[in-house]
């Protein structure tokens, strides 16, 4: 579809989907613009001028399997463009199964901090990041520049 995306990345998305370390949506919502009707479709069915804003009820059902069973979850960023009410169901039902989940949640990322806080739901995680990317890159390498930084200046290095 017409949904943004960075051309730089499709590679490396392309081969985390195919080594199934991410889970997609199997059905989204759609709409041709932001002021048109929107419908959920299956992934498949999505059109070239279709923009995706968010997940669809039946991708929460998918991923709601997966949450039940984790010991640990890890999320970062919304599902959808949740400002706009019509499309924060994504965010709002993956925010309540993580509630509802006995897996230790961590979430990271600004935005998805305020969509569990518009939530009321920041209780339910057991640890928040407001740090996005560097969240991530702290759970890739498991340090960054700055954390090394200091344990040398602590070390005399």
């Amino acid at each position: 579809g017409k949904s943004l995306y960075e051309e730089a990345y499709v590679d490396l998305a392309k081969t985390i989907i195919e080594d199934k370390k991410i889970l997609l949506p199997s059905y989204v919502v759609v709409t041709k613009g932001r002021d048109s009707n929107s419908q959920e479709k299956h992934i498949d069915e999505v059109e070239d001028d279709d923009i995706i804003f968010d997940i669809g009820q039946s991708a929460i059902e998918d991923f709601s399997q997966y949450i039940n069973s984790a010991k640990t979850i890890i999320w970062n960023g919304p599902m959808g463009y949740f400002e706009e009410e019509r499309f924060a169901k994504g965010t709002a039902g993956i925010a309540l199964k993580i509630s509802e989940s006995s897996g230790y949640s961590i979430i990271g990322g600004g935005e998805t901090l305020a969509s569990f806080s518009n939530l009321n739901m920041m209780d339910c995680v057991d640890y928040a990041s407001t740090a996005g990317g560097a969240f991530l890159e702290y759970i890739e390498l498991g340090t960054l520049p700055c954390i090394e930084a200091i344990k040398n200046k602590n070390m005399g290095i």
